[in-house]
């Protein structure tokens, strides 16, 4: 059976979009990532491809 994304997309989005929203704590999310990109300071252009690389 082929799998209709028109028909169906959009439960499986909702599904994944509920999943994230019950994982993590939405109201600190922002105050992570800023606290995330701070730590981690200035990084070369190649340190920032070093995960595409690890494909």
């Amino acid at each position: 059976h082929a799998f209709n994304f028109d028909k169906y997309g959009f439960l499986y989005l909702a599904e994944a979009q509920y999943r994230f929203n019950r994982r993590f704590d939405l109201s600190t999310i922002l105050t992570r990532l800023l606290y995330a990109a701070v730590a981690t300071g200035n990084q070369t252009e190649a340190w920032c491809r070093l995960a595409e690389d690890q494909r």
